[in-house]
């Protein structure tokens, strides 16, 4: 019964998420089986987000994402894209410093303030709510909550990853920011193992790629304005 309600939860969360969500830019993410496009409004709603998927229902590749899976990416032993039930990979080109880009991700109290698919964040075990090596949190996404998220890398200003728990549901998500020239680039990877995200992928195999863009999207609007 829980993880009938939480497949519940996922299918019926991020659409009406993503319909209520602001944004002032367009953007375009492009796989090679999946394209997944905004249209913004003049009053900067998010009109439409599409997505088309090629592959097979149930399948253990999730979508394109797969084959655009970052070999600089760390991953705890005994996980990986290709043994996951749900893989998303996003990257995005930011018109600043990596160390600005950090902050931002690392505040992670905050970010309801600007990344709508995210609240009731809590920093478990420092006064700050910024995260740090060994951080303990929880905090609600995709219509669910975590009640169990631990952070297991940090490097400062350039990795981040954390595992994350719910019922039917085991998650790792990662981060890499890179400097290059004129800014820094954010590589975003996470898997899912369980009843959850079987039913995440079920309901829409491309719904984590899209809550993840947005993220990239409300980063990249923020960073730059710093």
């Amino acid at each position: 019964m829980k993880n009938q309600i939480l497949g519940i939860a996922l299918s019926l969360a991020l659409p009406g998420l993503l319909a209520g969500c602001n944004l002032n830019r367009s953007s375009k993410h492009t796989t090679d089986s999946t394209t997944v496009s905004t249209t913004m409004t003049a009053n900067d709603s998010l009109a439409k987000i599409t997505a088309t998927d090629t592959t097979t229902p149930g399948g253990p590749i999730i979508n394109g994402d797969l084959v655009h899976h970052d070999p600089a990416i760390h991953w705890p032993t005994g996980l990986s894209p290709e043994k996951a039930d749900l893989f998303a990979h996003n990257e995005i080109f930011i018109n600043a410093p990596c160390t600005t880009v950090w902050k931002d991700i690392t505040e992670a109290e905050k970010w309801p303030e600007w990344y709508p698919n995210s609240s009731n964040v809590k920093v478990l075990n420092n006064k700050t709510g910024i995260l740090e090596k060994n951080s303990l949190f929880t905090w609600n996404t995709f219509g669910i909550h975590l009640d169990s998220t631990r952070v297991h890398e940090y490097v400062l200003n350039s990795r981040l990853g954390w595992f994350g728990y719910t019922n039917g549901l085991k998650a790792y998500h990662t981060w890499l920011l890179e400097g290059q020239s004129g800014g820094c680039k954010i590589t975003m990877e996470e898997i899912g193992m369980g009843a959850g995200a079987k039913a995440m992928h079920a309901k829409d195999p491309n719904a984590m790629q899209k809550g993840h863009q947005l993220w990239d999207t409300r980063l990249k609007q923020l960073a730059e304005k710093r």
